[in-house]
């Protein structure tokens, strides 16, 4: 029997690699310290790294994670996060991330986290994929679940809703608030931070027609706000003198259908998506008056359908063809008022009408013995509707574009042979290409110098790739891989380092063309131990390099260039006492990243501009020191008839380490100063299952 690289959509040997991470919601409560959110397991991968504590944004091979991409039952969704400007710099919101998963864990069925490689139907990424996906709920019985604990609130309810228990239904409601946390010593710069949310998954299996359907949706809501700080308190930094208040919204509502023939299956899907953020802040040097005030909304609208067709000729060879569309509105406004000004001055400005069309062809076969071929290819179709340049005088847009762009043929090719019954190796190549964020397409500057025109990032990518399934529940895989990144938008002078590969959540203000490139390529090694005989067991390490050229042709680190990852992941678990049904969970999570890169600090023009500005011209010359975290878990359970009752404490840097985010000027105290990640958060949890 062969050994192939995983492909959830096919159900082909779903051996998790080093390039794929399948997590079940049983898997994310089993991980120490995910805090229920997907994302955060995927930085138990080798090559991924995290960005920030408070956040599940991550860097994927030292891509910015600007370079992930969502999706919902395999279909394209608009960013799926809470508090989507958590843990980025400029506190603007991103759309790759944010403080936690709309999505609970506990409605996840196997799901997947791709790398470097990941199928034809799924796009618009350069470093990794999240490809969540509903569980189904139980068809046979009712069960309900309550959840409380320092984060929040948690009640879910699933079962059949037809007598003949052929359909169930799936739903699940949270309430957050970590104020709690706050009382408890964790310090999130005195920000009050809320959220909920309501996800459901509504099954129909047609027995008949061998077919089924799925009618699934979520909502959600998300509030950050600081005050200043009372009069009688002292000033730690400037944000002390800042009123900021933030608020997302988050809508999804979908529905997928797949057939299953004799020897073919089709998969239909729908999904509309919002994500919506509005941040105003006011900024201060005394309380009295202001110096700056800002405005940012940004609204993203996404309609994605899928439809993929597999045939299989035979057990060595089948043909899948499909097409992907995405139909996008999008709007960003970002907006200041500096005290000598009288009217507001639009920064960045412009709305869109997007429609991304692909169509895609895969061929497996297996030519020999112990040999397997994949060859695919795929076509893309990108028309933009523009409008930008937005003033204050007269509120209308003063430029229009129309955008076409094609991109004919997008290859991947995937060949694989094993060395007796336990060993692959596989070579792949994958052409594909991300388009452009709406900050990039909009800065004011493109007026002067037109960004509409920018094109989509190009990227080739590939890998030798190397498994040894050394038993049922155990493999090591190792992989070589190189990324070759073209057609990156860089400053369009000369004299400037930017490239936006290292941008992420910041405000561009840049006139960019599409003359730069960049690289990325190390060395990945993994061995895991899937959950078996108590005790379960991943560690990994990466050695990397990721760099870029700039407009003046020179080569420099990209932000997240940390070159080194460490991470090892364990947990065991034992019964109580032999044959009882209670048990004693332990888990531990530990992370040892090389820091990323950063600029030099001009005091004496952030002095004058009353915040950060940078000396670019030693873009990315300093490195932060490494990262360093550790975190736990303890879960006891106890199992009765009629109900499953778990206590858990999960807590994040056990060892309050003191790692660095980032520097910036502090325009109260006047000088450099640096900002940390979090320090240790416990969280206690009692969950009740009947």
């Amino acid at each position: 029997q062969l050994i192939k690289a995983v492909d959830i959509s096919d159900n082909i040997e779903p051996i998790q690699t080093i390039n794929t991470l399948i997590f079940t919601a049983e898997e994310v409560n089993r991980y120490a310290a995910t805090f229920n959110d997907p994302a955060r397991l995927a930085t138990s991968l080798s090559g991924t790294s995290t960005v920030n504590d408070q956040s599940n944004h991550v860097s994927v091979q030292g891509n910015s994670p600007n370079a992930n991409a969502w999706y919902l039952n395999g279909l394209a969704i608009a960013n799926p996060n809470h508090l989507s400007n958590a843990g980025t710099f400029s506190d603007q919101p991103s759309t790759t991330g944010g403080g936690t998963n709309v999505l609970s864990a506990q409605l996840l069925s196997e799901s997947i986290f791709h790398k470097g490689i990941y199928p034809l139907h799924l796009s618009n990424a350069l470093g990794g994929v999240f490809d969540m996906h509903f569980r189904k709920g139980n068809s046979d019985n009712h069960h309900f679940a309550i959840q409380a604990g320092l984060i929040g609130l948690e009640v879910s309810a699933e079962g059949p809703f037809s007598k003949d228990k052929k359909h169930s239904f799936l739903a699940n409601y949270r309430y957050s608030t970590v104020g709690l946390l706050t009382q408890a010593g964790v310090d999130f710069g005195d920000e009050e931070i809320n959220y909920s949310d309501f996800s459901f998954n509504l099954n129909f299996e047609l027995e008949q027609s061998k077919s089924e359907v799925s009618l699934f949706g979520l909502f959600g809501t998300s509030t950050n706000d600081h005050d200043f700080i009372p009069v009688d308190e002292e000033i730690e930094s400037d944000k002390d003198l800042q009123e900021i208040y933030y608020d997302d919204l988050n809508t999804a509502f979908g529905i997928t259908y797949s057939k299953q023939f004799n020897k073919a299956k089709l998969n239909l899907g729908f999904l509309a998506s919002t994500h919506a953020a509005d941040r105003n802040s006011n900024i201060t040097l005394n309380k009295l008056s202001s110096i700056r005030k800002e405005e940012f909304s940004q609204d993203d609208a996404t309609v994605s359908f899928s439809a993929i067709y597999t045939h299989y000729f035979n057990n060595n060879a089948s043909l899948k063809i499909g097409n992907v569309a995405e139909y996008s509105e999008n709007y960003i406004l970002f907006t200041t008022l500096d005290s000598i000004q009288t009217n507001y001055s639009y920064v960045v400005s412009g709305e869109n009408e997007m429609l991304f069309n692909s169509n895609f062809i895969q061929f497996r076969f297996e030519p020999f013995k112990k040999t397997y071929i994949d060859i695919g290819v795929k076509s893309i179709q990108h028309f933009t509707d523009h409008k930008a340049g937005r003033t204050p005088v007269t509120n209308e847009y003063l430029l229009e574009r129309t955008t076409k762009e094609i991109i004919p043929v997008q290859p991947q090719v995937k060949f694989g042979f094993n060395i007796g019954k336990k060993q692959l190796i596989e070579l792949n190549w994958q052409s594909n290409s991300q388009k452009q964020t709406s900050s990039a397409l909009y800065s004011l500057a493109t007026i002067t110098q037109q960004n509409l025109k920018l094109e989509s990032i190009q990227n080739n990518t590939y890998n030798i790739l190397y498994v040894n399934s050394i038993s049922t529940h155990s493999n090591f895989s190792s992989q070589l891989y190189f990324q070759d990144i073209s057609n990156v938008p860089v400053a369009f002078n000369n004299g400037n380092h930017y490239s936006l590969l290292n941008n992420h959540a910041q405000i561009i203000d840049e006139a960019l063309t599409n003359d730069g490139t960049g690289n990325n390529y190390g060395l990945d090694l993994s061995f895991q131990k899937t959950f078996s005989k108590q005790y379960y067991l991943l560690a990994n390490t990466s050695l990397y390099e990721s760099t870029f050229k700039d407009a003046n042709n020179k080569t420099r680190s990209t932000t997240y260039d940390g070159r080194y990852l460490v991470n090892l992941t364990a947990g065991y678990e034992k019964p109580r006492r032999k044959n009882t049904n209670s048990f004693f969970g332990a888990n531990i999570r530990v992370f040892n990243q090389g820091g990323y890169r950063h600029t030099p600090i001009d005091t004496a023009a952030s002095h004058l501009a009353n915040k950060t500005i940078y000396n670019n011209s030693e873009f990315n010359s300093l490195q932060y020191p490494d990262y360093f975290r550790v975190d736990v878990g303890i879960r006891f359970a106890k199992n009765k008839a009629k109900a499953t009752r778990t206590w858990s404490i999960d807590i994040q840097n056990i060892t309050n380490n003191n790692n660095v985010a980032y520097k910036y000027y502090d325009i109260y105290f006047k000088k450099i100063k640096t900002k940390y990640h979090l320090g240790i958060i416990p969280v206690f949890n009692y969950k009740i299952e009947f």
